[in-house]
């Protein structure tokens, strides 16, 4: 099966120190041209840092070394990034990356209660507020989730936000380790909400670059 295809099965892919001898940008050109997804941000370093040293806009300053909570990444925008990549600079064995496949609160929640579920980025963008649905049907439908850039922007919206809440504490999430230089995972951003496991003592220097990718063919 292909790279798409997985990723259109299971909404990520994790390939294990793939092609290692390569750099992130010989890696992005690679998928470009094989797979059909092209970078579409700059390549950037995530390492763990503490709040103090972090700004309130950001999850490390709001979280810093403890866990990430599930998230879309930048569910504030109108459009957020087709799919992510996170490939391993520096690994650990004990920080995962956690996963939740959101057509599952889709169906458990119902398409038609969560699109009615109006949300607004909790500070203006360029000097506005946009509205927007939690979930968008179509090919490919779009879940978006962020409780932390995100607020409730209607009763609808409201009583979905909650339900939500609810659901993603009760729902069991996978854990990916990116442990091993070069290991690289492709998530579907539209589908799949992420986070992070809290840093352990000691892998205060984890290093994973993030890449955003659009798909080239359909973009």
């Amino acid at each position: 099966m292909t790279l798409k295809g997985l990723l259109k099965r299971d909404g990520y892919v994790f390939l294990r120190e793939y092609m290692k001898h390569l750099t992130t940008e010989e890696f992005l050109r690679h998928f470009k041209e094989s797979e059909g997804l092209e970078q579409a941000s700059n390549i950037h370093k995530l390492v763990p840092a503490k709040m103090k040293d972090s700004t309130p806009n950001t999850y490390s300053g709001q979280y810093g070394y403890n866990d990430f909570p599930m998230h879309t990444d930048l569910a504030h925008w109108a459009r957020p990034p087709r799919y992510i990549l996170l490939r391993c600079i520096k690994g650990c064995s004990s920080v995962s990356t956690k996963l939740l496949d959101g057509n599952e609160l889709v169906c458990e929640l119902g398409k038609r209660r969560l699109e009615r579920t109006l949300v607004k980025p909790r500070r203006p963008i360029n000097g506005e507020i946009p509205l927007m649905r939690v979930f968008q049907s179509g090919t490919p439908s779009l879940f978006r989730w962020d409780n932390s850039f995100i607020i409730p922007a209607s009763p609808a919206g409201k009583d979905g936000v909650f339900s939500i809440k609810l659901k993603i504490e009760e729902a069991d999430t996978k854990h990916v380790y990116l442990h091993q230089k070069a290991d690289s995972l492709v998530i579907d951003n539209w589908r799949m909400l992420h986070g992070r496991s809290k840093i352990t003592d000691g892998y205060e220097d984890r290093i994973i670059e993030r890449v955003y990718l659009e798909d080239k063919i359909c973009h």
